[in-house]
């Protein structure tokens, strides 16, 4: 029996099988990688959290002792904050101040930042923190003044 999945970064929706799960597919509208969740509606566990953060090349490090569901909670903040991120870049390239979509590689050091806030920090980044982070990764892709 199929389900409806969706990528955490755009939100296009996929169809998949059960076999799907687990599998690490890359979307074909914003090339962010995902995992196949193992039912549809199945809340999404830590370790796939960390799976789909590893697909982007993200290993993250909780303090010791983390409780499990505190971890849980920490990786998939992290997931939506990289989500949030590249629909504030899509929005970026469709207005013209980014010359392309970055990609994963020329935003590791924006994930990094994303990862210290939420883990070190214990702060969710905000859009002024993206627009600072994105143009100090990627002065390259920059438009404008």
């Amino acid at each position: 029996m199929s389900f409806k999945v969706s990528c955490y970064a755009c939100g296009q929706h996929y169809t998949a099988e059960p076999e799907h799960a687990g599998m690490e597919w890359e979307c074909t509208t914003c090339g962010a990688e995902f995992v196949v969740p193992t039912e549809s509606g199945q809340t999404r566990t830590a370790e796939g959290h960390a799976a789909t953060l590893a697909a982007l090349g993200i290993e993250v490090q909780l303090p010791a002792g983390t409780d499990p569901d505190d971890a849980e909670t920490i990786l998939e903040e992290i997931v939506m904050e990289i989500g949030n991120l590249k629909i504030h870049l899509a929005d970026w390239v469709q207005a013209g101040e980014l010359a392309r979509m970055p990609t994963d590689t020329e935003l590791r050091s924006v994930f990094e930042r994303i990862v210290s806030s939420l883990v070190v920090e214990n702060i969710s980044p905000d859009e002024d923190d993206f627009t600072k982070w994105i143009f100090e990764a990627v002065p390259h892709l920059c438009i404008g003044p």
